[in-house]
């Protein structure tokens, strides 16, 4: 009866177990319990205990091991994997396809990516105590991540990126202390980031990036003092950087864009000296790029595009030698493209477009040698685009012409919207040095952007040379006018009035040709208006005024004027100008004679004359006398008196010719104090001068 009730035990014992070698094992086990008269009943259960069905056993452990697989593999559609070689067979199970284990034949790895795994993570995968690496990705697994996750105390790598999982990310994984990567990304994880994750002291890669989360990043990832690579990209986080961010002393890659950060760049993220790439884009963050960021000497990426950052480009991050990729287009940024940009040897990249930056497009840019793509666009920049950056021409990117995002006005017309022209800055490119125009000067000044000139020359200036002056020697330049062909620095003929002159510039490359109009305007001579007298009658002693020169008989011949008298002052007489009735009248008649007109009544000569307008009054009278007594014209200036142009000299006398009265006043007597008489352009002087001398000016 013993043997048999001993017998029972032991199948009973055998149908729970499934493994060839625990078969073996038990029974022997069973067996040598019966023949030494004990029973399992009586075989201790506490956790210390050696009982070989203990929870502790190893081949128990096991066991639980293979449960929580099977668990795993009908949860997740094994039958369905692209591999499930082994999974549910008699076979170790270091045999099954994507399973590691230790010497115990425990479960230390499960690597199952891109192995069309679909279905949800059981919760029997927290059973897998001595699990190290955990990898999933790159399947269609969905649901929750289940929190008893975090009760696996030796896992080191959790991959799960790339599948549909969806709802929060488990505090629970902040139990995880030996983590070292952390990959949830590229699921539909919504949320906050659990707090507790800043407890992964271990941890080297966070990776976060591609979900649906949402609230502040939370101020405790900063005590991840091991942390090399930091992505939280494309979630919807929001509120401030967190400065704390600013200790991760080992951080190499920090990557927040496509979220909506706000606030201001930290400029403790300045301490980051391992930091090689750092991206911000796609945020709402506003104020002044921190120049700290230039402390940063390793950085290659420095990515902070599409915010609301503003103030100029700081000089600081000039010091950023190593700098490959530097974009910082749609912002408010102002200023300068600054010159020092082109000391970075190593960029191939750089985005300043959309923003607020103006004045030239540095020629230092064309000592970037390794740039790939150059974007300006959007800006304020004005002038041309430097000649050195042509080479861009020739290059691609991503089958886009490079100069596409560069921009070239091929014609100059201010559009970029004919054949050869590209979009972006619409800025011609730099060919000309120097425009220089002999006895002229250009409006506006020479600037390599400008398309159009205009220059005006004296009639007396009938020729000009144009220079141009090339940046390129093996470009070629031609001037033309009026069909003519010139050469650089040779006479070109001006006609009066306006002369179109076109200049030019052939590139040795595929650059388009460059043109510039250039309009020189020749004034014409000017045709003074004709003398006119107004006479009155009887004898009148008048000043020329401004006119054409002619002679006395131009001017008073067909008139009733008797004689005309000259003041010849070399000899102070009147010589004898015009008497018709002796054929006199060849004298020459100039503004500023002085005229005795004997007229029988009063007239205006010519009649058919038109009489100009007195010269405006500019600077002070000036009078040049003869010694002696010596009649003078005042010629234009501004009226005064005379005790104000004679006084302080040592003139004798002045008198004033009254036409009305038809005698010489007194205007000027220094013993009598004379001298408050009006002084006007125009007015008949007789001048009483100890020497010849200058008095006004």
């Amino acid at each position: 009866m013993f043997m048999k009730t001993q017998r029972s035990r032991v199948v009973s014992a055998l149908a729970v177990l499934r493994s060839p070698a625990r078969l073996t094992l038990t029974v022997v086990t069973l067996l040598t319990a019966a023949a030494l008269g004990g029973t399992l009943s009586s075989w201790p259960s506490s956790p210390g205990a050696s009982s070989p069905l203990s929870a502790q056993s190893p081949d128990d452990s096991v066991a639980a091991d293979r449960a929580a697989l099977m668990a795993f593999y009908e949860s997740t559609g094994g039958p369905n994997w692209t591999d499930h070689t082994n999974w549910g067979s008699n076979e170790p199970l270091f045999a099954w396809y994507g399973v590691g284990t230790d010497r115990d034949g425990r479960i230390t790895d499960l690597r199952l990516p891109e192995n069309n795994l679909r279905g949800t993570l059981p919760a029997a995968l927290g059973d897998l105590a001595n699990l190290h690496e955990l990898w999933l990705d790159g399947n269609q697994l969905s649901g929750p991540i289940p929190a008893t996750l975090g009760n696996l105390a030796n896992l080191q790598y959790l991959w799960l990126n790339g599948n549909q999982l969806s709802g929060p990310i488990p505090a629970a994984l902040g139990n995880l202390a030996n983590m070292r990567e952390l990959r949830l990304y590229d699921n539909q994880l919504s949320g906050p980031i659990p707090a507790a994750l800043g407890n992964l002291a271990n941890m080297r890669e966070l990776r976060l990036d591609d979900n649906q989360l949402s609230g502040p990043i939370p101020a405790s990832l900063g005590n991840l003092a091991n942390l090399e690579g930091l992505w939280l990209e494309n979630n919807q986080l929001s509120g401030p950087i967190p400065a704390t961010l600013g200790n991760l002393a080992s951080l190499e890659r920090l990557r927040l864009y496509g979220n909506r950060l706000s606030g201001e760049i930290p400029a403790v993220l300045g301490d980051l000296i391992l930091l090689r790439g750092l991206n911000l884009f796609g945020n709402q963050l506003t104020g002044p790029i921190p120049p700290t960021l230039g402390n940063i000497f390793g950085l290659s990426e420095l990515i902070l595009d599409d915010n609301q950052l503003t103030g100029p480009i700081p000089a600081a991050l000039g010091d950023l030698a190593d700098l490959q990729i530097l974009t910082l287009s749609n912002n408010q940024l102002t200023g300068p493209i600054p010159v020092w940009l082109g000391d970075l040897a190593n960029l191939q990249w750089l985005h300043l477009h959309n923003n607020s930056l103006d004045g030239p497009i540095p020629a230092s840019l064309g000592n970037l040698h390794e740039m790939q793509l150059l974007r300006l666009a959007g800006n304020g920049l004005t002038g041309c685009v430097p000649h050195n950056l042509r080479y861009l021409l020739a290059e691609t990117f991503f089958h886009w012409p490079a100069q596409d995002f560069l921009a070239v006005d091929a014609n100059g017309d201010g559009d970029v919207d004919d054949e050869g022209d590209t979009p972006g800055v619409g800025l011609p490119f730099c060919l000309l040095r120097d425009l220089q125009l002999e006895n002229a000067t250009l409006e506006p000044s020479f600037t390599a952007g400008t398309v159009a000139y205009d220059a005006t020359v004296a009639s007396e200036i009938a020729e000009t040379a144009l220079t141009a002056a090339l940046h390129d020697a093996g470009d070629a330049v031609i001037i033309r006018k009026g069909g003519e062909r010139y050469a650089s620095g040779a006479a070109l003929p001006l006609d009066p009035g306006p002369n179109a002159i076109t200049v030019e510039v052939v590139p040795q490359d595929d650059a388009p040709t460059r043109i510039i109009t250039i309009t020189v305007t020749r004034e014409s001579a000017e045709e003074p208006s004709p003398i006119t007298l107004d006479l009155r009658e009887g004898g009148d002693i008048v000043a020329v005024p401004a006119g054409a020169a002619t002679t006395a008989a131009d001017l008073f011949g067909g008139t009733d004027v008797a004689s005309v008298w000259k003041y010849n002052r070399a000899t102070r007489r009147w010589d004898l100008s015009y008497l018709p009735a002796r054929d006199r009248g060849g004298f020459p008649i100039e503004p500023g004679d002085v005229l005795w007109v004997v007229a029988p009544a009063e007239q205006t000569l010519p009649v058919a004359g038109t009489r100009p307008s007195a010269p405006a009054a500019s600077g002070p009278i000036t009078l040049e006398l003869q010694e002696g007594g010596d009649i003078v014209a005042v010629p234009a200036g501004a009226a005064t008196t005379a005790a104000d142009l004679f006084g302080g000299t040592d003139v004798a006398s002045v008198w004033k010719y009254n036409r009305a009265t038809r005698r010489w006043d007194l205007s000027y007597l220094p013993a009598r104090d004379r001298g408050g008489f009006s002084i006007e352009p125009g007015d008949m002087l007789w001048v009483v001068s100890p020497r010849a001398q200058t008095v006004g000016g």
